[in-house]
């Protein structure tokens, strides 16, 4: 006998026979729950009870239903977002897209309508549009292509819509551009995910419907190629519908201009570019005006197979024999709905809602959208939104087809399911409640017992374990079952079935989960272990939760042992109720026997002393000793001194305490340390208790408690304590004896003029002297230096000491300054010449600051106007200069007669004299002497002469002088 769970399943582009996506039982018994679950993610579920009866309408029957009012209405798609329905519409009127809010139920008048905009790009074109989710990235997504109506509109023009994650968002157009390799009227646009893949079917009135393929990313604008599918028997189609059977994919055409069906052929690849082309139906749809198809599968898993068709003002429905899409529909062109008043536009969108098969269109003529129901579903049907798990009792024995259709998220397509359920008769009862059943053991652990109540009726009880590695009886008398675990066995849950002795068993097992836990892995650290005698060492165990250590060590991870001989510890741990053990065995070593040489020992203070170890292999002294078996030690105090003595890796100490004498404390007093030749300084040192000993650079120069030194030397004293035998030395005191300095002044007796100076200076080769200059034996005050400048008469000394010795002093010699006064000159000037003060040594004349050459006598006579002084110096070498005379009108008369001309002035070689008469010429220095004579002269040569100033005396032919010139000579 078979039973059948019937579902209705229908695709807008493809509808799918899929098997094994619904989970439960392929065996039940009769009267026994039964639960199944269809895949996850969709949007609803429908499940139904009962034979299989498809509800299809009576032609003639349907009755629309308007949703909203929309001007000239085309083509209309209903999608469900989460919950929300929304119809989209083109109106043909303005070329507007409306969106239609119809909230939570789809066929429900609505009259919320929001206009998004006009996505076209001509005035009059063919158009179509589908949306779809994408659900991998949860945007939803709407295509527009269209082209105008006559040539050469042959490139389809498209527009993407994006939605954004909510149908509720104005979309944004963005512009695909197709390949311009195909002609295109547009009537209908079908969006199909194949293999992953995103692909555009669009219906053709000017030739075989297109394919463009988009690649992987829906968001794609440039399509990698828009394929023309082969020609069709009759040329031009308005709609192509896609649908897969078994794994073959098809294409299902309609037409105006005729009235057939056509078939392409893809086989198993969507993509194939020249699918084979058939004749599905001759003549079968009733009205040449055939503007759209869709394919809907619906009854046992596929077996039921329709075709709905716009046809004119109609809507009819073509049948497949046994869902078989290849072969020749039945009932063909059986009129649904007729006179639809010319409602009937170029869409059709079916859609599942509340266990019903509905379908909704643009109304064209009437200015609407509107609505169908196309059929039902068998009564007993169940609709569970979101709730992908149905319960069924099966009423008796029988073999069961369960079917579910899924609704998803949008336009996309809804998905079949089927399940076959063999029903057996029910054997004896489940197992009550196990009453023994540790649903933990230990990796391991042998004979653990399982046990359920005695069961009515069983005759024998079969055992199941889901896991591995575990040795139990298949079947047994009893209700109970001992479960041997090896060490590696895995969880897993343990059924058992009460079976009577025809051999049936329980419905539903008694089940109970059975962890097996591994035993924990327990290690102990370190790997080995060894101490010396008195000490400890620490184990630490791991790969266990709880521990306990043998013979001692407590119960932490962590166990702290002293044993005094060599011995074994062990660890047990624990995780999860399981346990296991690991050992450790301590080594204990002997500890060396370390002694201290010198037995006694003691050391004055600054002084070292030697200890050296003996009993070990190797030694570490504190006090910074080192590491070696003999240390020195120079202790500021009674120190004891330990060494750690090592041998086999145990260590043993031994002690010296070195007891610390200080030395003797005593100081030196004696005044004064630097002193003259002749003087002493006692020096006495302090302290009682010592015995002493002076010395100096040569040894010991005296004994006592003072010492009175003479000569220059470093003086210290030694001092012992009578009592430890600890000496120690002063620092040494530095006598210094000095002789007076020997000193002399570097000048004799000197004399010189007013306005100069002379400066005396101490010679003497010794350092760190005192200076006191006198004057005629008055001390000259702030004069404390090694030399003095002096500029007045008198007689100099000065008392040189010692600046480290008060009264080591001697005088200089005694040195006379002369100073002699300046001459005194005065000049008369007579009118011809310049007279000075006579009797001196000599005279030197000078005009402005320049000396005049060879002008050296007491008279001078000037040759030219100016400024002029005389220098004489007397028979002391003492100079003077006298008071500037400033003279005019000196010498001959100026050119008087201009027709004289000399040239050029200044010059640098020659000058030119031009003249009407014959004259003579004398070339004079600024001293007045003559220097050249030149007769009839019309130049004159100077390149032999310094630059300078120089006076040209002009003469007549009879020697008179006629005029005078001066020349620069560069």
């Amino acid at each position: 006998m078979r039973k059948i769970l019937l579902f209705l399943a229908f695709s807008f582009l493809s509808a799918m026979a899929v098997q094994a996506q619904i989970s439960g039982p392929s065996t039940a018994s009769a009267g026994t729950p039964v639960t199944f679950t269809g895949p996850s993610g969709k949007f609803s579920y429908t499940w139904s009870v009962g034979p299989l009866t498809l509800n299809k309408p009576a032609t003639g029957t349907l009755t629309r239903t308007t949703i909203n009012s929309v001007t000239q209405a085309s083509h209309t798609v209903v999608c469900n977002d989460n919950g929300q329905w929304y119809a989209f519409s083109i109106r043909q009127s303005d070329r507007q897209m409306v969106r239609v809010d119809l909230g939570s139920d789809p066929t429900a008048p609505s009259t919320t309508v929001a206009v998004l905009g006009n996505f076209m790009t001509t005035t009059a074109p063919e158009f179509g549009f589908d949306i779809i989710k994408d659900t991998t990235s949860g945007n939803w997504y709407g295509f527009v292509v269209q082209t105008g109506n006559v040539a050469p509109d042959v490139v389809p023009f498209c527009k993407r819509l994006d939605f954004g994650t909510s149908l509720a968002n104005t979309p944004t157009a963005v512009p695909v551009t197709f390949p311009s390799n195909t002609g295109a009227l547009i009537c209908n646009v079908n969006i199909v995910k194949y293999n992953n893949e995103w692909e555009l079917f669009i219906g053709n009135r000017w030739g075989a419907p297109i394919r463009v393929d988009l690649g992987t990313n829906i968001t794609n604008t440039t399509p990698s190629s828009a394929i023309q599918l082969p020609a069709l028997p009759v040329a031009g189609t308005t709609a192509i519908a896609v649908y897969q059977q078994g794994s073959s994919w098809y294409g299902l055409t309609v037409g105006t201009g005729h009235q057939n069906l056509y078939r392409y052929n893809f086989g198993a690849d969507l993509k194939n570019n020249t699918p084979a082309v058939s004749t599905a139906g001759s003549n079968i749809i009733g009205n040449s005006n055939n503007w759209n198809v869709k394919v809907v599968a619906g009854g046992d898993c596929g077996s039921d197979l329709f075709a709905y068709v716009t046809s004119g003002n109609n809507l009819r429905r073509l049948e497949f024999p046994g869902g078989d899409i290849t072969a020749t529909p039945i009932n063909s062109g059986a009129l649904l709905a007729t006179n639809f008043a010319g409602t009937l536009s170029f869409g059709l969108y079916p859609y599942v809602y509340n266990g019903t098969l509905q379908a909704m269109f643009g109304c064209y003529n009437d200015n609407s959208i509107s609505n169908v129901k196309l059929s039902d579903l068998p009564s007993g049907t169940q609709h569970k939104y979101r709730n992908p798990s149905v319960s069924y009792t099966f009423p008796s024995p029988g073999t069961y087809t369960v079917n579910l259709i899924t609704g998803m998220d949008g336009g996309s397509a809804p998905e079949q399911y089927c399940h076959t359920v063999n029903v057996v008769a029910a054997g004896p009862a489940q197992p009550g409640l196990y009453t023994a059943a540790p649903s933990a053991v230990c990796r391991g652990q042998q004979a653990v017992t399982y046990t359920v109540p005695a069961v009515s009726g069983a005759d024998e009880y079969h055992w199941q374990y889901t896991g591995n590695n575990v040795n139990y009886t298949a079947s047994t008398t009893q209700p109970s079952n001992s479960l041997n675990f090896l060490a590696n066995a895995t969880n897993g849950t343990l059924r058992v079935w009460a079976v009577d002795n025809n051999g049936d068993s329980s419905t539903s097992s008694r089940d109970t989960a059975i962890t097996a836990t591994p035993l924990p892995s327990v290690s102990i650290s370190p790997a080995t272990a060894t101490i010396c005698a008195g000490g400890s060492i620490q184990l630490t165990a791991s790969g266990a939760t709880t521990y306990s250590w043998s013979p001692s060590g407590g119960s932490s991870a962590a166990a702290t042992v002293s044993p005094a001989t060599t011995t074994t510890y062990t660890v047990t741990g624990t995780s999860s109720g399981c346990s296991a053990t690991a050992s450790r065995e301590v080594t204990v070593t002997p500890l060396p026997t370390v002694s201290i040489s010198p037995v006694t020992a003691s050391v004055c203070a600054g002084a070292g002393v030697t200890l050296t170890a003996s009993g070990a292999t190797t030694y570490s002294w504190s006090h910074s000793g080192g590491n070696a078996a003999a240390a020195t030690f120079t202790p500021t105090a009674t120190t004891t001194y330990t060494v750690t003595g090592t041998s086999a890796g145990c260590s043993s100490t031994a002690t010296r305490q070195v007891v610390y004498h200080t030395l003797p404390v005593t100081q030196v007093t004696g005044g004064i340390t630097e002193i003259c030749t002749g003087d002493s300084v006692v020096l006495t040192a302090s302290g009682s208790g010592y015995s002493y000993e002076w010395k100096d650079g040569s040894g010991v120069v005296g004994t006592g408690s003072s010492y009175a030194a003479y000569t220059t030397g470093s003086y210290k004293v030694v001092a012992t304590d009578i009592g430890s035998g600890c000496s120690d030395s002063t620092q040494a005191v530095d006598i210094r004896v000095y002789a007076p300095p020997v000193v002399s002044l570097d000048h004799n007796d000197t004399s010189f003029c007013i306005g100069g100076v002379v400066t005396l200076e101490v010679s003497t080769q010794d350092t760190g002297l005192t200076y006191v200059w006198k004057q005629d034996e008055v001390t000259i005050s702030l004069a404390t230096a090694d030399f003095l400048e002096i500029n007045e008469s008198g007689v100099y000394k000065v008392i040189v000491g010692r600046s480290q010795v008060a009264g080591c002093a001697d005088s200089t010699n005694e040195v006379r300054i002369t100073v002699h006064d300046l001459p005194v000159v005065n000049t008369t000037w007579d009118g011809e010449a310049l007279h000075a003060t006579p009797g001196y040594a000599s005279y030197q004349w000078n005009t402005g600051s320049q000396g005049i050459p060879g002008a050296t006598d007491s008279t001078y006579t000037p040759s030219s106007n100016g400024s002029y002084s005389v220098t004489v110096t007397d028979g002391n070498g003492c100079e003077n200069t006298s008071a500037v005379q400033n003279l005019t009108g000196v010498g001959m008369d100026v050119i008087t007669r201009p027709e004289i001309l000399v040239y050029p002035n200044p010059s640098d070689g020659v000058v030119y004299i031009q003249s009407p008469v014959r004259v003579d010429v004398l070339l004079l220095g600024m001293d007045g002497r003559v220097l050249l004579r030149v007769a009839d002269a019309r130049k004159v040569e100077l390149g032999g002469y310094a630059a300078g100033i120089y006076l040209l005396r002009i003469l007549d032919a009879q020697g008179m002088v006629i005029g005078t010139e001066r020349l620069m000579k560069q």
